[in-house]
């Protein structure tokens, strides 16, 4: 079947999408919530682009994958939609299965805590719940999954975490519902990466599963605090150098 993708701004299209027979699967970083550090937000990132592409050039895959990581865990988050939660606690009023599926490193941080938790509780704290939709399915991994750098991928409590950056997530979810087993009659994706949304599209498409895929820009036009191109390399100067120090250390 054709594939069905659309660019937006807004998630309250997805209403015309959605049913009791819909999974719908959401990206968390920059789809959710953003990092509270301007640096971290897109307006800075694409008002600095080739600052950021400059140093982001000096990095190899595993200190890039690291260095977002760290984007997350250094800094505190924030809504990007006041409306979401409740949208979603909607759906799931009326049984639709709502999870998350996030690149964001599962397993120990670099200070030993538990970051599947870890990042279950931030969403909690903005009133986003995923616990409910596979609820005797509280922990699945994938230790078939082979990662040279970073964590095996890991369902938790609504969670679905690829543990790396270059994880198909099309094929992450497919797996998923291999495994458990489970064959919604759509999936509806939801992400800030149009390469995510097309690699799902190309998964489901293969696997037999109607796909609506959601290319969600809203973070990019979100209004944040502007910083000087000094502010800017300073603060991604820091975190890029305990990306590096994280990859040179024996795990």
């Amino acid at each position: 079947m054709p594939a069905v993708i659309y660019q937006v701004e807004s998630l309250n299209v997805l209403q015309e999408s959605v049913d009791a027979d819909t999974l719908v699967v959401f990206d968390v970083d920059n789809v959710l919530i953003v990092p509270s550090e301007p640096a971290f937000q897109f307006p800075n990132i694409y008002r600095h682009k080739a600052l950021f592409k400059e140093i982001v050039a000096t990095l190899s895959p595993e200190e890039f994958d690291a260095l977002l990581n760290l984007t997350v865990l250094r800094f505190s988050s924030e809504l990007l939609d006041g409306d979401t939660p409740r949208m979603i606690s909607g759906w799931q009023r009326e049984g639709v299965k709502t999870i998350a599926l996030t690149a964001v490193w599962n397993g120990l941080g670099p200070e030993g805590q538990d970051l599947a938790e870890r990042r279950r509780k931030i969403l909690y704290e903005f009133g986003i719940d995923f616990s409910g939709a596979f609820a005797d399915l509280t922990h699945v991994s994938f230790e078939h999954y082979e990662q040279d750098f970073g964590p095996a991928p890991l369902f938790y409590e609504g969670i679905l975490f690829s543990g790396r950056l270059d994880v198909d997530k099309g094929q992450l979810l497919v797996d998923f519902l291999q495994q458990i087993p489970y064959l919604p009659k759509r999936v509806v994706f939801v992400d800030d990466w149009r390469k995510n949304v097309d690699n799902m599209e190309a998964a489901l498409q293969k696997a037999g599963i109607e796909h609506i895929g959601y290319h969600y820009t809203a973070a990019s036009s979100r209004p944040a605090e502007l910083l000087s191109e000094e502010q800017f390399k300073e603060a991604l100067d820091r975190i890029v150098e305990e990306a590096r120090r994280l990859v040179s250390t024996p795990q």
